[in-house]
């Protein structure tokens, strides 16, 4: 959904089943997404994602289920027309139940939090 000239909003809701690298069974997941970007102001820019994942590994265990949340907060500004500085937070969490077997040293569970700065330069392909 788009409001005014310059915010946009977007949810999304994905049920899916197929074969995954890493697990042995077929995966079963449900997924909801949202997105707002918008530009507060002149040469800023702003973007925030979030997802929640639920699903299950395989037909046959009781505890094959897991879940996974993410999110992210970018603000960016305009230095040039082709340059921009930026400040990122991000967040991502996940949760095995003990059924799912997990490739190599992967953990059940897991929470990671984090933030990053940086430079981003582009060049008209045209």
């Amino acid at each position: 959904h788009r409001w005014g000239r310059t915010w946009q909003a977007e949810a999304r809701y994905d049920r899916s089943a197929g074969f995954n690298d890493g697990f042995r069974e077929p995966v079963f997941s449900n997924l909801a997404s949202v997105v707002l970007r918008g530009v507060p102001f002149r040469r800023l820019d702003f973007i925030a994602r979030g997802a929640y994942l639920v699903g299950d590994d395989g037909f046959t265990s009781e505890t094959n289920a897991f879940k996974t949340t993410t999110g992210t907060v970018q603000l960016r500004v305009a230095v040039t027309r082709n340059l921009a500085a930026y400040a990122q937070y991000f967040y991502y969490h996940y949760d095995f139940e003990r059924g799912v077997t997990l490739p190599g040293q992967v953990q059940q569970r897991l929470d990671r939090q984090g933030g990053t700065v940086g430079l981003t330069y582009w060049l008209p392909l045209l």
